[in-house]
């Protein structure tokens, strides 16, 4: 009887002589997939991605949604990407991986700051309540990455966009027009796929995934809890 691992070294090596050249082609294109998903699942696009969410599941709930897609885009994924570019530039941060304790720590500090201002724009203007609560969470959960981080302590921060994510999928529940049954098993689904990705990238160990998970997704619902 074939364990779970030989099992699946089998169906590996079958694929590989099916569909590529060699099994270490299949490999190539096994990590090439996971760092693709890994960057369109940044979790600097998470809040966009949210309120993209939310919008689907009740298409009323805000009147100015172009206006909000903008300063999120603007303010919570350009001026993050402008900062640390600008890093690498001038070597402050050797690659893109931040894989590097201090180096992390470094990127860090401006998307804190370019989440708190986002958060703070839309708590401050007349925007629908729950803007300001989507970003509330992160900004909470990537102080705590930053603690984790500083005690050399590494946590995925795309498990805690995740995370968070599935959190906002669960409460748009409350106000949906529709079934969102749908969109809260497909992002589930979404945050195991970008996890196995992070695991094939060997960017993390299984549970500094975990905690990610479950930082995202309790500082998410303490974000929810706080502005409610």
């Amino acid at each position: 009887m074939l364990s779970l691992r030989n099992k699946y070294q089998v169906i590996h090596i079958l694929l590989g002589i099916c569909f590529f050249k060699t099994v270490s082609d299949l490999n190539i294109m096994t990590r090439l997939l996971a760092q693709f998903i890994s960057v369109i699942m940044h979790p600097i696009f998470v809040p966009t991605y949210a309120v993209l969410l939310l919008v689907t599941a009740n298409p009323y709930f805000l009147n100015n949604v172009s206006t909000v897609l903008l300063l999120l885009i603007v303010n919570s994924i350009f001026f993050p990407l402008v900062a640390i570019l600008l890093m690498r530039l001038l070597g402050f941060i050797d690659d893109f991986a931040f894989q590097d304790r201090d180096q992390r720590l470094t990127i860090l500090i401006p998307t804190i700051v370019c989440f708190t201002w986002t958060f703070s724009i839309f708590f401050r203007n007349s925007f629908h309540p729950v803007l300001a609560q989507v970003l509330l969470g992160p900004c909470i959960a990537l102080g705590i990455a930053f603690f984790f981080t500083a005690i050399k302590e590494s946590i995925s921060l795309h498990a805690i966009g995740m995370g968070g994510l599935v959190s906002v999928a669960i409460w748009a529940i409350n106000f949906a027009r529709t079934d969102v049954s749908w969109l809260i098993m497909g992002v589930v689904v979404m945050a195991g796929v970008v996890g196995t990705c992070r695991l094939i990238l060997k960017a993390h160990v299984p549970y500094q995934i975990y905690l990610g998970y479950m930082v995202g997704f309790c500082c998410q619902n303490l974000a929810f809890w706080l502005y409610s």
